[in-house]
């Protein structure tokens, strides 16, 4: 499947990864006259949350959040920014989903929502 986001220019394409590499989608997308290139790639399985934290002060608690976080089953990254509020997270979504994830932040005392684009 494919998401275009226009005013964005950019594109999310699931894809099976025995048929394709994610090099050769963009390469049929360049064919087609758009310039495409390879921003990221998830696993199978594998999706991402981008969540507003609140309550963080430090670099202690951003340090608290992702060493904790990272502990969990089901999480494969996190990345947490002290300045924006924000945190992106990767995770297996046949083990944990958002709501879990989001009441395991608020357990390190600190409520967080999950952003919407």
């Amino acid at each position: 499947s494919v998401l275009v986001a226009l005013l964005a220019q950019r594109a999310e394409v699931k894809y099976d990864p025995a048929h394709f590499l994610p090099t050769q989608i963009a390469a049929l997308i360049d064919n087609l006259g758009f310039q495409a290139e390879v921003l990221e790639t998830v696993a199978r399985g594998m999706e991402i949350i981008d969540v507003n934290i609140e309550g963080m002060t430090c670099a202690s608690c951003v340090n608290k959040i992702e060493t904790n976080m990272s502990k969990i089953s089901g999480i494969k990254s996190v990345n947490v920014v002290l300045l924006t509020n924000r945190g992106r997270i990767q995770y297996d979504s046949s083990i944990i989903g958002p709501r879990d994830i989001l009441k395991q932040i608020e357990n390190l005392g600190f409520p967080a929502t999950v952003l919407t684009e």
